[in-house]
């Protein structure tokens, strides 16, 4: 049989000769590991990152560092990325000292890391630039609300008629924040 054939054998129907289908056609043949040798699938790799515990060694893994966040999307490219589904996966990359200065430093904002800030912590562990203030400067950091999530006076609009302004919204928020400052320091 010439080697651009096949025996094709679908459920119901009796076995026919067909072409080949040439895959360089196909939209996502970019991906295959025949496009772009970088492309192929490291099981050594994989595995490895998998079995990297070493039981000899300490680990520091409070639930705090599990972050109530989606998972990313797997439109992220990179498999060590798409792979990381909670910033504790990424700080487990970090030495029992780093992992504690990570701990301190959510005690002391009380805030947990976002995934970013996690991934951003172990690139400069690997990087060998982490540092307790860059810990402490990252952790510290205000974080972008959740899609979807009105901020400013967008936030409190429902509570106003909709003939208010903005700064009217503002005004009488501020307003009422002096007033309660003013009866709590009683």
């Amino acid at each position: 049989m010439d080697g651009s054939k096949c025996v094709l054998q679908l459920r119901g129907v009796r076995p026919f000769l067909s072409d080949k289908y040439d895959i360089t056609r196909h939209k996502n043949y970019r991906f295959l590991s025949d496009s772009a040798p970088k492309n192929a699938f490291d099981i050594g790799k994989y595995v490895t990152r998998r079995l990297k515990v070493d039981p000899e060694e300490e680990y520091l893994m409070p639930e705090c560092f599990v972050a109530d966040e989606e998972m990313p999307d797997a439109a992220l490219g990179d498999f060590s990325q798409s792979d990381a589904f909670n910033p504790a996966v990424e700080l487990s990359y970090l030495s029992l000292t780093e992992q504690t200065a990570v701990a301190e430093a959510m005690a002391a904002h009380e805030v947990k890391p976002s995934l970013s800030q996690a991934v951003r912590l172990k690139k400069l562990k690997q990087d060998g630039k982490l540092t307790l203030d860059a810990i402490d400067r990252i952790i510290s950091e205000d974080k972008k609300p959740p899609k979807g999530e009105p901020t400013g006076s967008a936030r409190y609009r429902r509570f106003f008629p909709p003939s208010y302004s903005p700064k009217q919204i503002d005004e009488v928020i501020t307003e009422l924040l002096t007033d309660w400052k003013a009866r709590a320091a009683v």
